[in-house]
């Protein structure tokens, strides 16, 4: 699926007076950094299981690429339904790996961002692990190594009892964690029915502090209490969709026990449009996605 937008006038003019050609009506130029819908034959036209190797295209121009990456000749689940899927699969430095592009990475000067996803994810039935797993973020090892990351937490039933949105900054030379752990009832199993959500993490900086946020479907679910920040943390060298620790580690098992999946990894840098709504963009998304994901 592709959705074509023009713009016949821009600060930049288009070579020659050819119109600018956007590939998803979610992406807005200078403001969105990153774009994948695995529903797009543009980003990936492939059939059968994703083996090591495979290729990703970025919807955004000059954002870079994705892919299958590890060892062991594990592959994942063909693409179902516009999403990447976990079934039977073992992902971290067990099996493949689910890489993004240094796109999805933002500078140290950014203070206003929204990184989003849609995410169909099972609440109960996990194993009863200390280690929280992640599904999306950018980084490699420990917090002074992450950007960001959203990851889930268990509880000693196997149920998921928390979801973190996790953002890694500065303050001064000491890495800076700014983290809004979800743990209401009615949100987690708003998130964790079994049906696909769009998730839309928020962040921005006002007066030196940093505030991350929570939507789901469009709608603000929850806000943390901030905390001081200089600048993001920009000591990471790798982004991933499954397979993150807590801290971005790579090191621990993914999502082979259940069917987790992931559609339309995306950044916006918003810093620049203060004018422009988390929500604005969210619904743009939604609108885009609708009848492409399930």
């Amino acid at each position: 699926m592709s959705t074509f937008m023009f713009a016949d006038s821009d600060p930049i003019q288009p070579a020659a007076g050819m119109p600018y050609l956007e590939k998803d009506g979610a992406i807005l130029r200078g403001v969105t950094k990153a774009f994948f819908d695995y529903s797009n034959p543009e980003t990936y036209a492939g059939t059968g299981p994703l083996a090591i190797g495979v290729v990703f295209n970025n919807l955004v121009e000059g954002g870079g690429s994705g892919g299958v990456t590890g060892a062991g000749g594990t592959t994942f689940p063909p693409i179902y339904h516009g999403t990447v899927r976990t079934l039977g699969m073992v992902t971290g430095a067990n099996g493949s790996n689910l890489t993004l592009p240094t796109s999805f990475m933002l500078s140290g000067t950014s203070t206003r961002f929204l990184s989003v996803f849609w995410l169909r994810m099972s609440k109960v039935g996990w194993p009863a692990v200390s280690t929280p797993k992640g599904l999306m973020g950018w980084g490699s090892g420990s917090p002074a190594a992450t950007q960001y990351a959203v990851t889930v937490v268990f509880d000693a039933t196997g149920a998921v009892s928390a979801l973190r949105w996790t953002v890694y900054g500065m303050s001064g030379v000491t890495v800076q964690t700014i983290q809004l752990q979800v743990t209401s009832a009615a949100v987690l199993d708003k998130i964790l029915d079994g049906t696909l959500h769009q998730i839309g993490c928020a962040f921005e900086i006002i007066g030196g502090v940093g505030i991350p946020s929570l939507y789901v479907d469009g709608e603000l679910v929850a806000t943390g209490v901030g905390g001081a920040i200089a600048a993001l943390n920009v000591v990471a060298t790798q982004g991933q969709l499954f397979g993150l620790s807590a801290a971005g580690s790579v090191t621990q098992p993914g999502y082979h026990e259940l069917d987790t999946r992931i559609g339309r990894p995306q950044l916006h840098d918003l810093t620049s449009h203060p004018e422009i709504a988390f929500t604005d963009i969210l619904k743009r998304d939604k609108n885009s996605a609708y009848g492409y994901l399930s």
